[in-house]
């Protein structure tokens, strides 16, 4: 795209020459001319976008997954002591148990 803008005598790289061509304030408004026809628009922003799909660039959003977090929580009666402190809070820890309400009920 830098190439093809060089031989149209503008200077600057892809990545702002892309953004040139997306921007639909070059087609002009009440106040400014238009520098690029609507045609001429559409025809390079369907060849960004055909050119885009065939290179796997286009990058749509994916659908975000609902989390699911545990919302009740209960503790078994623990029956076993151990010397070690990390011994002992890895038993306490595993006495826990959860649930997950999908509805947010109780």
């Amino acid at each position: 795209m830098a190439i093809a803008a060089k031989k149209a005598g503008i200077k600057g790289f892809h990545s702002g020459i892309g953004r040139i061509l997306r921007n639909k304030r070059y087609l002009g408004d009440e106040f400014y001319p238009a520098i690029i026809d609507k045609d001429i628009f559409n025809t390079a922003e369907a060849e960004r976008i055909m050119r885009s799909e065939m290179l796997g660039r286009n990058r749509k959003p994916k659908q975000e997954k609902e989390a699911i977090y545990p919302t009740v929580f209960r503790m078994k009666e623990g029956t076993e002591e151990f010397d070690d402190p990390f011994a002992q809070a890895e038993y306490a820890y595993s006495l826990i148990e959860t649930e997950v309400n999908k509805n947010g009920s109780k």
